[in-house]
């Protein structure tokens, strides 16, 4: 396989070698935003998108429970950032194993970062 290389200036230039190389270029995650008072009980992440890298949660009142499926590689990374909250409410949220993380009344722009750590087993970075 040839090696690629993109840059904001030049676009994708080929060469020898191997790999694909991104130069003076942002990357942007993909978002998927989800509101619990207009889109119904807890998210499936499978179906919302944890496909997607980010996603933004805006809550009512009362407790969510969130799922993250099993990742694809080990080192994957997933972010749920709380956008709004209602006035009392806990988000838990929890990998295929049953680990769960738990934020008692997360202020609005908390951000969760997980990392995909094996089989079932997602971890909170501190």
């Amino acid at each position: 396989m040839p090696k690629f290389t993109y840059s904001a200036a030049k676009g994708i230039e080929q060469s020898s070698g191997s790999g694909f190389i991104i130069n003076d270029a942002a990357i942007q995650p993909s978002l998927k935003e989800w509101t619990r008072s207009t889109d119904g009980a807890a998210p499936n992440f499978n179906t919302l998108g944890f496909l997607h890298q980010t996603i933004s949660v805006t809550l009512d009142d009362g407790a969510l429970n969130i799922t993250i499926p099993n990742g694809q590689v080990i080192g994957e990374q997933k972010t749920v950032i709380c956008a709004a909250q209602g006035a009392s409410h806990n988000l838990t949220i929890t990998d295929a194993a049953g680990t769960g993380h738990i934020a008692t009344n997360p202020a609005a722009g908390a951000v969760y970062v997980f990392v995909y750590a094996s089989t079932n087993n997602w971890k909170l970075l501190a």
